[in-house]
């Protein structure tokens, strides 16, 4: 019984939680979006992308979707056989009509380090943060209540109640890795 009540528990904490992606086409240029363990997890120093999307063009106002980040590793003292990574991004996108806007930014931090006799094994631990700010305007959008049996009359109440048109949240984003080179 307590096993079922387990995975019934789980089941119910797993779905409870919802996201939605940024719609970049080559997020495998930034890495730590797949995984805050990734940041800094390269043979360079430092590491920059840029990543830009236009997308579903066919609409009034396409969705269009900017990124910089930037990420680097470095020993955290001369003997150290593990490397920390550094990273930082910012991402904006607007869409539609209604003009909805996010802008998010934030840091990242991993720990990576060799495991094994010949080191070609890597485990990494990550962490991320990400403040996301997001707006909509209501000003472009038309609604049912506002025809008046003839025609659209735009001095019209729209008859919605919308609470919230700009509100910030957080983003916490922890993982692992693991890496095997099978050879130089």
């Amino acid at each position: 019984m307590k096993k079922e009540a387990f995975v019934l528990l789980f089941i119910l904490f797993v779905t409870s939680f919802t996201a939605q992606d940024i719609h970049f086409s080559q997020m495998e240029r930034v890495t730590f979006f797949f995984n805050p363990a990734q940041v800094g997890f390269m043979k360079e120093k430092m590491r920059f992308s840029s990543n830009v999307k236009s997308q579903w063009s066919s609409v009034t106002v396409p969705f269009n979707e900017y990124l910089l980040a930037g990420e680097l590793n470095f020993k955290p003292y001369k003997r150290s056989k593990g490397k920390i990574g550094v990273g930082l991004s910012l991402m904006y996108e607007k869409a539609g009509d209604s003009k909805l806007q996010t802008f998010s930014s934030g840091p990242a931090l991993s720990y990576f380090f060799p495991v094994g006799l010949f080191k070609k094994s890597y485990v990494s631990l990550g962490f991320s943060m990400e403040i996301n700010q997001k707006s909509i305007s209501y000003d472009a959008l038309h609604f049912d209540n506002q025809f008046n049996g003839w025609y659209f009359d735009p001095s019209l109440p729209m008859g919605e109640n919308f609470t919230y048109m700009n509100f910030l949240y957080l983003t916490l984003n922890t993982g692992v890795s693991y890496m095997y080179y099978l050879s130089k």
